[in-house]
């Protein structure tokens, strides 16, 4: 699990970042959602990025929040939220979509995932169905963000991501 939570890791980082060996490439927008492929070092990845709509809370400055889904490999598909700034330990950022509650079990530093594939599915089939998804979120200074993604757009982009990933050949471990 641990090999996992850094390889992801790693990931966001890396999709935020470009340089020779990784291109990221925009490959559609769907209302309120991006789908992107990355080519790191000859292997595509695929996913989908959201940025609030809106947020509020009682903090005082963090850097840009925003909702991933990667698709990992043919079968598995993985939601994680960066909230802009570093999650409290022992907390787990709750998500709230058009009335039904979860929360993300595995917190490292400003990212935050589902515990388990199955989670990953359920969420992400209800953010199929779903039209307003809100993340609650508390940082190291105690300080909360409740940041309140569109789900427009979210089915086309996730249609579109696994068709652009559908024979991709990235896998997390060997």
């Amino acid at each position: 699990m641990k090999k996992l939570f850094f390889i992801i890791q790693l990931f966001t980082v890396l999709c935020m970042w470009t340089s020779s060996t990784v291109a990221q490439e925009l490959q559609s927008s769907h209302r309120d959602w991006l789908a992107y492929t990355q080519n790191t070092n000859g292997k595509l990845v695929c996913y989908l990025v959201s940025y609030p709509i809106s947020s509020n809370g009682n903090y005082s400055f963090r850097s840009s929040p925003y909702l991933m889904v990667t698709h990992i490999n043919e079968d598995t598909d993985e939601v994680n939220v960066t909230g802009g700034y570093k999650y409290k330990e022992g907390t787990q950022p709750r998500i709230n979509i058009d009335g039904t509650k979860y929360r993300m079990g595995l917190v490292k530093d400003e990212t935050a995932w589902m515990r388990t594939r199955k989670y990953d599915d359920i969420l992400i089939k209800k953010m199929k169905e779903g039209h307003r998804m809100k993340v609650t979120g508390t940082s190291t200074k105690g300080t909360y963000s409740i940041d309140t993604y569109s789900l427009s757009g979210f089915t086309n982009a996730y249609k579109k991501m696994k068709k652009l990933c559908q024979h991709s050949n990235f896998t997390l471990a060997e």
